[in-house]
């Protein structure tokens, strides 16, 4: 647990924790859920959109940019590792991953965006496998002498430290707990209203 949270950062790791104990709360469907929200604040997130503040999605949209870079990275790496493959096979096998790794990641962008701590578990999920990759890769190429190998690998190292970075930032942290505050608001007003 504290190496995970070593690699993820604290705000990270405070962030899935604090997601972690509003799904308790809401999956209990009982009153501990009202008293997360106060009747103003459902109010306040009912407004229309328009009426809303503008929120910056652009460290979701960056977080998704660095995770495919990185992953693109990692990729061409591994392929370059097998050079006896066809090409049609290669580009398959680059590809094929990619379409797969982008769906996915703009899906739980989505969740995320929702107020879902699941997306949240994705992304932490994502970027600790990234992480081992790249340095299983970086070894592979430092015991191999591919300097070329070695060079991508710690580009992918250091977008995965702005990955970090990013995670950790107030612009991160805030449009996350803003998302999670709005779902939170709409189920203890959808519960309140049942109860009238």
């Amino acid at each position: 647990m504290q190496l995970t949270h070593f690699l993820s950062g604290r705000y990270f790791s405070d962030l899935l924790q604090h997601g972690r104990e509003v799904d308790i709360t809401i999956s209990r469907k009982d009153d501990s859920l009202l008293r997360h929200s106060t009747i103003d604040m459902e109010r306040w997130f009912a407004k229309s959109s328009h009426e809303m503040p503008k929120q910056n999605g652009f460290p979701l949209a960056l977080a998704l940019l660095l995770f495919l870079l990185v992953f693109a990275l990692d990729m061409l790496t591994m392929l370059a590792m097998v050079p006896s493959l066809p090409s049609p096979l290669h580009a398959l096998l680059f590809f094929a991953p990619s379409i797969l790794f982008i769906l996915s990641n703009l899906t739980v962008t989505y969740l995320i965006a929702r107020g879902k701590t699941a997306g949240l578990l994705w992304y932490s999920g994502v970027y600790h496998s990234l992480a081992l990759v790249s340095l299983l890769l970086l070894f592979c190429a430092l015991v191999t002498g591919d300097m070329q190998h070695c060079l991508l690998m710690v580009i992918a190292l250091c977008l995965w430290f702005g990955c970090r970075y990013l995670f950790n930032s107030r612009a991160f942290i805030a449009f996350v707990l803003f998302c999670r505050t709005q779902r939170i608001a709409a189920l203890a007003r959808a519960m309140r209203l049942a109860r009238n």
